[in-house]
């Protein structure tokens, strides 16, 4: 009994640290120059998505949290002439009621506009923002 109550403590006390994570949004109108830096956010969130979906989850849920952390945070990094391309030739804006956001996925109808010399993504305008699609899966990869 006083090995389950150990346990059980310690099991409580991992699990407050765990709850106390804090997360930080922060938006902007303009895009964002990083380096390399996708590949370490896909490491952290992935890692804070382990230790939530854990405590939450168990085992299943540390894998499904680290997969959902991980894949939030990845996302393309087009060149200053994609952007410069879509200043230059405005798509109409599209409604959309979900959150415009990196990971969203948008309906399979809607029309996405090719951009010259890329095929790894493509460009919509929802809501008068605009983004970068995967066209296979129509998953926001880049929102400006």
């Amino acid at each position: 009994m006083r090995a389950f109550l150990l346990a059980s403590a310690a099991t409580l006390g991992l699990a407050g640290g765990a709850l106390a994570q804090t997360t930080v949004v922060t938006t902007t109108t303009e895009p964002v120059e990083t380096t390399d830096q996708n590949a370490a956010d896909a490491a952290v969130g992935g890692t804070a998505g382990a230790v939530v979906g854990g405590v939450i989850g168990g085992p299943v849920g540390a894998a499904v949290g680290a997969a959902i952390g991980a894949g939030a945070a990845a996302s393309v990094e087009p060149t200053p002439e994609v952007r410069t391309w879509i200043v230059e030739n405005p798509a109409p804006s599209v409604v959309y009621t979900g959150d415009v956001m990196v990971g969203a996925t948008i309906p399979q109808d809607t029309v996405l506009v090719e951009i010259p010399e890329t095929t790894e993504y493509r460009y919509v305008r929802l809501n008068e923002q605009d983004v970068l699609v995967d066209p296979t899966t129509y998953e926001i990869v880049y929102v400006y």
